[in-house]
C-alpha cells in the first residue's frame, strides 16, 4: 500500500545526535510543506511534545468530515507544519512511547519488548537534552505501570516523571469510568509548572506529556455515564483534550516563554 500510494521514507537525524523515530513515513504533502522553509521556527529554545491517547476521527484516513472536535490543532496549524499522510508502523500505547523515546521499536507488534525484559534501556530522547543541558519531564494523566514501562530505560532517564501513582494524592482521580487516571487539566498544571520553572531559573526544558482521556471509554469532565464508550463522549473528550492543550498554551504565552518553545502535537493512535 505504500507502493501505490507512493509514499517515502525519511530518518531524521542530529538534533543534539538523536534520531527520532525510526521509521517517519511521510507522503508529497508533507514533503511540500517541509519545503516552506518560512514557516520552520528557528528561535525554539525549549521544546514540548504532547502525545494524546487517540486522534479525533475526522483526522484519520478512514473519515474525513469538516466537522472538527479538535480545534486547537486547527487554530494552530496555520504557522506550522502538519504531517498528515504520517502513518505509524505498530499502533499500540506501549509500543508508540518506547517508538517515540527511544527511536527504535525492537521486538513485535503484538508484543511489547518491555514484557519480557523489563529492564529495557535505549539511548532515548530524555537523555540525549540531558547532556544538551536541558531539563527533561516526563507527565502522564495515567498509571504508567503496565507492559513495565515506568521501568523501563526511557522512563528512568527524565529528571521529573511524574504519573498517576505520583500525582492522585495531590489531585485525586481524575475519572468517571476508569480509577487509574488524574484529570489531563491536573497533568498539564504539572507541566506547565515544571515548564515555569525551568524557565525561571534561567534553563531549558524538554517536556513529554501525555493525556489519556480520549482512550476507551472516553472518561473526562465533559462524558457522561450515560453514554459509556459512545460515539459521542469520543467527541467530548477530544473537546475536552483540546481545551487543555489550548488553556495550557495560552498560559505558556502569558509566561512569555511560549514564542521560544517548539509545540508538538501528536497520537498514540
Amino acid at each position: 500500500s505504500f507502493a501505490k500510494e507512493k509514499l517515502m521514507m525519511k530518518e531524521y537525524s542530529d538534533i543534539s545526535n538523536f534520531s527520532a523515530p525510526h521509521a517517519l513515513i511521510f507522503g508529497n504533502n508533507d514533503q511540500k510543506q517541509l519545503e516552506k522553509k518560512d514557516i520552520i521556527h528557528n528561535k525554539a529554545e525549549n521544546v514540548l511534545v504532547i502525545m494524546v491517547e487517540s486522534l479525533s476521527l475526522e483526522m484519520t484516513s478512514i473519515r474525513n468530515t469538516d466537522e472538527k472536535s479538535f480545534k486547537i490543532i486547527e487554530k494552530m496549524s496555520g504557522n506550522s507544519i502538519i504531517f498528515d499522510s504520517y502513518r505509524t508502523p505498530f499502533p499500540g500505547t506501549s509500543r508508540s512511547f518506547i517508538s517515540a523515546n527511544c527511536g527504535t521499536l525492537p521486538g513485535t507488534a503484538q508484543e511489547t519488548i518491555t514484557n519480557y525484559m523489563p529492564d529495557f534501556k535505549c539511548s532515548s530522547i530524555a537523555e540525549k537534552f540531558n547532556s544538551a543541558g536541558y531539563e527533561t519531564g516526563f507527565f502522564a494523566s495515567s498509571m504508567f505501570t503496565y507492559d513495565n514501562l515506568n521501568n523501563s530505560g526511557f522512563a528512568g532517564k527524565y529528571k521529573v516523571f511524574k504519573d498517576f501513582l505520583s500525582l492522585k494524592d495531590k489531585y485525586g482521580k481524575g475519572g468517571k469510568f476508569y480509577s487509574y487516571q488524574v484529570k489531563d487539566s491536573d497533568t498539564a498544571s504539572e507541566a506547565y509548572d515544571f515548564m515555569f520553572r525551568t524557565v525561571e531559573n534561567g534553563g531549558k526544558f524538554f517536556t513529554f506529556m501525555f493525556l489519556y482521556s480520549t482512550h476507551y471509554p472516553y472518561d473526562s469532565p465533559l462524558t457522561t455515564n450515560e453514554l459509556k464508550g459512545s460515539v459521542e463522549n469520543y467527541r467530548k473528550s477530544q473537546e475536552y483534550v483540546s481545551g487543555v492543550i489550548e488553556e495550557l498554551v495560552g498560559k505558556m504565552e502569558k509566561s512569555g516563554f511560549l514564542d521560544n518553545t517548539a509545540v508538538v502535537i501528536t497520537a498514540d493512535h
